[in-house]
């Protein structure tokens, strides 16, 4: 990964040592500052610091408004979401273009540190020399562990959906997430107002009800001939029931699973959502594969040509998760 070259800090040399120590490489401060409450973000809130979150079970102190975040995914996506992308030093994801326009607005001062995959190594996440690290998950491989983090001394908030312990596969665990961030950055009330709309976008959404309440498969794999799918512990399977419709394989107690074209036959779903975020290609190759096989083609879905395309961003937590269950709940009551 060819990174923006940024003069490291002494949490970049930290880290060398660091490594040295600590083995392995699964995912994806304490100083008082009696004046940590200035004008750096937008919408911060004038309250006292240090404050203290719960994140997966962890309280986290934050001994003064963060003003050198650096982020990963949508954990980076929810600081732009809150309008405090002037607290942030960098992040890893979507590269500003492609995000939505709001959301590109507060990147415009975060330098983009690299994509998503494969997931950034230790060091590149803290040679910003971060004050605040929010992150999709941990990521063995890459090296960053709690451990790794804690001994670092760098604060971190990782995404309830993937807690080590007791994860939190649903959208009101993300907007949960949101809410203990915004108070984290100092950004509380901004919190408030910007989940409270995602609520309202959602019963909006979904005021009307669904007829029949429509089974959904979610393909999550650009390869036509080798299914992939969201099950009952996912994220997507809680998004598939609130837009009103049954997850194909909710009865299952995977987060994701490899089925059988022939099982998803023998299911028979009313929609097919290509979620792999191959986009209108991917979907193009699965029409093509699906129509062209006599056993595929009765499924209800392709017969009635039943297909809706989601980004990939749209089925993972951060704020474009509400956009796919909105995409989803218009779709069924198209």
């Amino acid at each position: 990964m060819n990174l923006p070259r940024i003069t490291p800090g002494p949490l970049a040399a930290a880290v060398l040592a660091l490594l040295i120590t600590l083995t392995g490489c699964g995912f994806a401060g304490d100083s008082e500052d009696a004046g940590a409450t200035d004008d750096t973000s937008a919408g911060a809130d004038d309250q006292a610091w240090p404050r203290t979150v719960t994140n997966c079970g962890r309280e986290v102190t934050i001994e003064a408004q963060p003003t050198r975040i650096v982020g990963f995914e949508g954990a980076a996506e929810t600081v732009f979401a809150l309008g405090a992308g002037d607290q942030m030093a960098g992040y890893f994801g979507s590269e500003r273009a492609a995000l939505p326009e709001d959301l590109a607005t507060e990147a415009a001062e975060a330098e983009h540190l690299g994509g998503s995959f494969p997931t950034p190594k230790l060091e590149a996440l803290i040679e910003p020399d971060p004050d605040l690290i929010v992150l999709y998950g941990y990521n063995q491989e890459a090296g960053i562990t709690q451990e790794a983090l804690d001994k670092l001394g760098v604060p971190h908030l990782i995404l309830s959906e993937q807690c080590p312990e007791s994860p939190d596969n649903t959208v009101e665990g993300y907007f949960e997430d949101a809410e203990t961030f915004a108070t984290a950055i100092g950004a509380d009330e901004a919190g408030k107002t910007v989940v409270g709309g995602w609520r309202t976008e959602i019963e909006k959404a979904t005021a009307t009800p669904v007829e029949g309440e429509p089974t959904v498969f979610i393909m999550g794999s650009p390869d036509p001939k080798s299914p992939f799918a969201s099950g009952g512990a996912s994220l997507a399977d809680e998004q598939i029931t609130l837009a009103g419709g049954s997850n194909l394989f909710g009865d299952t107690d995977e987060a994701f699973l490899e089925p059988s074209w022939e099982e998803i036959a023998d299911r028979n779903p009313d929609v097919i959502v290509d979620g792999s975020g191959g986009k209108d290609e991917s979907m193009a190759a699965l029409k093509k594969y699906l129509k062209g096989d006599a056993a595929l083609s009765g499924i209800t879905a392709v017969k009635d040509d039943r297909f809706l395309v989601l980004d990939y961003y749209d089925n993972v937590p951060g704020p474009r998760v509400v956009d796919g269950v909105v995409k989803l709940a218009e779709f069924l009551r198209g």
